[in-house]
C-alpha cells in the first residue's frame, strides 16, 4: 500500500514540473507571437509600427531570461545554446527592422528572416 501511494505522489510530482515548465514555454510561445504580431502590423502612420516594435523590444531582455530558466529544467547544453542564439536573432532583427523603418530603408530582409524564423524557434520550445 505504502508502495503505491509512493508511486502515486512521485507521478504527481513529476505532471505538476511537466505542467510548470509547458507555462513558462507558453510564456514565451506568446511573446513570439507578440513580435510576429508587431512585425505583420500594418497601420496607417508608420510611428504607431514603430511603438510596437519598441514595446517587444523592451520586453525582449526579461523574455530571454524566462527561456534560459526554463531551458535549463528541459534541454541539453547543445539545444540550449541554440534556442538562446535563434531568440537572440529574432530579437536582433526586430531591432534592426525598427532602425530601418525609423531611416526610410528598405525591410523586406529583415521581415522575411523574422517570418521564417519565428515559427521554427517556436517548433524548437
Amino acid at each position: 500500500m505504502k508502495t503505491i501511494l509512493f508511486l502515486m505522489l512521485i507521478i504527481n510530482i513529476q505532471l505538476i514540473a511537466q505542467t510548470n515548465n509547458n507555462n513558462n514555454f507558453d510564456i514565451t510561445k506568446t511573446y513570439l507571437s507578440q513580435i510576429q504580431e508587431a512585425v505583420d502590423y500594418a497601420p496607417n502612420a508608420m510611428n504607431q509600427k514603430i511603438n510596437k516594435l519598441k514595446h517587444v523590444i523592451e520586453q525582449g531582455k526579461h523574455q530571454r531570461n524566462i527561456l534560459e530558466k526554463q531551458l535549463q529544467k528541459t534541454k541539453s547544453e547543445k539545444e540550449q545554446r541554440e534556442i538562446i542564439r535563434d531568440f537572440n536573432f529574432i530579437l536582433q532583427s526586430v531591432i534592426m527592422l525598427k532602425t530601418d523603418i525609423q531611416k526610410n530603408f528598405p525591410v523586406s530582409s529583415e521581415i522575411n528572416y523574422l517570418n521564417r524564423n519565428i515559427p521554427l524557434l517556436l517548433k524548437k520550445l
